[in-house]
């Protein structure tokens, strides 16, 4: 694929998606305020040690 058709693809499905809506359609954010459902944080070091394990 060319870097043109590349370009041309993607700039189709972004404009697609705006004008459409689908931008807004993501179950981590409420569509209405674009805002996370949950608050974000980052694990401490003893967390992801749990998870790698």
């Amino acid at each position: 694929m060319s870097m043109a058709a590349l370009l041309r693809s993607f700039f189709k499905r972004l404009v697609k998606d705006v004008f459409s809506g689908d931008r807004r359609r993501n179950p981590l954010f409420d569509p209405s305020t674009l805002q996370p459902i949950a608050t974000p944080r980052r694990l401490t070091s003893e967390e992801r040690a749990q998870l790698d394990t």
